[in-house]
């Protein structure tokens, strides 16, 4: 195989005893060996079935859909993205896929639905495993002023009411029934229907699953995994800075993008049953963000920009790189659903 898909050399898992008591611990270290000479060019064209559709947020207004196994836009979603660094532009949630839009609210389309569903106003939306949406509304986000939420589902009915956020906190992520906060003391769930919160730790969220968290330390180099207690069921330890994340389907692999000097951005991939780290270190789209990122609604495959406008794939079960066979160009954001 060329490319840059490689099993990282320093991986440390502590003492079984340990990791009982604090998770699994796997470190990256800096002597990883990575193939600089692969580029997306040398990744062989996609020939596996997927069974995958694109959804690609087009900062020319557009949502446009990718099939991946034929390797050609097939349609176009009559929705106009929204500008800014929203966290979730586009996500999947359960079989649909939901929109932050340019007119301030959110859309359900895709999936079982046979039109898109106009969700209701929002400043942001947070996806919420399977099949709920949070809607966040306010002044303004990521300032911790006067923020509200409330949960639809996909035919965009109340589940839970309008709730003020606790001030000084920034709703970055969420679960079913809670909402995970940021803010000066740290990370907690909280659960709006009741008021109740608790702390958890860590520092900055990466990314939630429908039972799991990711977070990390202030220099985000130390990763932990976090069941629905807050309990640490696994510790990464990184040679370099994490800036973000993406849990698949079954929360049994993680994505990770980390900082590098490389032009290129390097993607790390987590299998937490094998307890291994496999690393994409040349070709990936350099400033990409977890919006960039997407799992095959099966999990079977991940989905990723390169450098060359292309999409990447990777197949987790061999490890292997290729590029669906189609220039796709910009675009801010992307999710995975099922083809028809």
């Amino acid at each position: 195989m060329i490319g840059a898909l490689v099993a990282a050399a320093a991986v440390a898992i502590i003492a079984a005893s340990e990791a009982r008591q604090d998770g699994t611990a796997l470190g990256v270290g800096s002597e990883a060996p990575t193939d600089t000479a692969g580029d997306p060019a040398g990744w062989s064209p996609l020939d596996r079935s997927t069974g995958s559709v694109l959804h690609l947020a087009d900062p020319a207004g557009t949502v446009r859909v990718l099939d991946v196994d034929g390797g050609r836009v097939v349609d176009e979603v009559p929705l106009r993205p929204a500008l800014g660094d929203h966290p979730f532009l586009l996500a999947r949630v359960g079989s649909a896929a939901v929109l932050q839009a340019d007119d301030g609210r959110a859309y359900a389309f895709g999936g079982r639905l046979p039109t898109a569903v106009d969700l209701g106003r929002s400043l942001l939306f947070l996806p919420a495993p399977a099949d709920r949406v949070w809607l966040v509304n306010g002044n303004s986000w990521g300032t911790g002023g006067d923020m509200r939420v409330r949960q639809v589902d996909l035919t965009g009915g109340r589940v839970v009411r309008p709730t003020p956020v606790p001030p000084g906190q920034t709703p970055v992520a969420a679960q079913s029934d809670r909402v995970l906060l940021e803010g000066g003391a740290g990370l907690r769930w909280w659960t709006p229907s009741t008021g109740g919160a608790r702390r958890v730790p860590g520092r900055s969220a990466l990314a939630v699953g429908e039972t799991i968290a990711v977070v990390c330390a202030e220099d985000c180099r130390t990763v932990d995994v976090l069941d629905r207690d807050g309990g640490r069921t696994a510790r990464l330890r990184m040679a370099e800075t994490v800036t973000a994340a993406v849990v698949a389907p079954d929360e049994r692999a993680i994505a990770l993008l980390t900082k590098t000097d490389l032009a290129t951005a390097a993607l790390v991939i987590v299998d937490r049953d094998a307890e291994t780290m496999q690393s994409v270190t040349n070709g990936v789209a350099a400033r990409l963000m977890a919006r960039g990122l997407t799992w095959s609604p099966d999990g079977a495959w991940l989905f990723f920009p390169t450098a060359t406008g292309r999409i990447g794939v990777v197949e987790r079960a061999t490890g292997r790189v290729s590029v669906v066979d189609a220039e796709v160009g910009a675009f801010d954001a992307l999710a995975a659903g099922a083809a028809p």
